[in-house]
């Protein structure tokens, strides 16, 4: 089938690491409850997964999962774009501890530029 006939890619290593990160950052399993026969099947549906990112309130933690977890490997993030991004993430939550806040302070709070890329993928 057309998920047996994929190589291991670094883009498939982003992939997993953007399911690592949403159980650390969501709590919860991507596929929790779902069968390999369901995984499959929404793996192989088109469009992109069906995130629910609403417990996730940190911007850019939002916009490397999405990004991570693209479909297409060439639409998803490269492992420049996830150190970029995580980096600029942990700065946020740094700065924030310092200042007293317990969670990441987004950048609509602080008014910080946007999330970093090096490909420019939205």
């Amino acid at each position: 089938g057309k998920l047996d006939q994929l190589a291991a890619t670094l883009a498939m290593d982003v992939f997993s690491l953007g399911l690592l990160l949403h159980k650390a950052l969501i709590g919860k399993d991507l596929f929790d409850g779902m069968s390999p026969k369901e995984v499959r099947a929404e793996l192989l549906r088109e469009g992109e997964l069906k995130l629910d990112l609403s417990g996730l309130r940190e911007h850019i933690g939002r916009y490397v999962l999405v990004n991570t977890l693209r479909k297409n490997p060439h639409d998803r993030f490269t492992v420049k774009d996830v150190l970029l991004n995580l980096a600029q993430m942990k700065g946020k939550w740094t700065a924030g501890r310092r200042r007293g806040h317990p969670e990441p302070v987004s950048s609509e709070e602080d008014g910080s530029a946007q999330p970093a890329t090096s490909s420019m993928k939205q």
